[in-house]
């Protein structure tokens, strides 16, 4: 038997019995890469390649890699559903934060 819990609360979630909500979230990049300059286009990178590749080789440069895209899927239970379509991205809490004046 599976087990499911709700990844907001908590909550055990009965597989034949409580309601479940899957969400899937998927992010992607937005951007489009700006045209290549026709300077660019006649020059050889090559050799600017063989000096990186021999860097990331020695360990001189370490590559921060971020995914271009990510899925992520996450079971609720139908008031933690309810809150979440209500408020998906959690802007409320964020603005209730209050400051003092100092």
């Amino acid at each position: 038997m599976q087990h499911f819990s709700c990844d907001i609360c908590g909550k055990t979630l009965n597989p034949t019995g409580d309601l479940r909500y899957r969400v899937r979230m998927e992010v992607t990049v937005a951007t489009e890469p700006g045209p290549l300059p026709i300077g660019d286009l006649d020059q050889d990178h090559l050799d600017e390649m063989a000096v990186m590749l021999e860097e990331l080789e020695a360990g001189d440069t370490k590559l921060d890699l971020v995914p271009v895209s990510k899925t992520m899927v996450y079971d609720l239970c139908a008031p933690c559903h309810r809150k979440f379509l209500a408020n998906p991205l959690g802007r409320d809490i964020i603005q209730k934060a209050q400051f003092s004046s100092n």
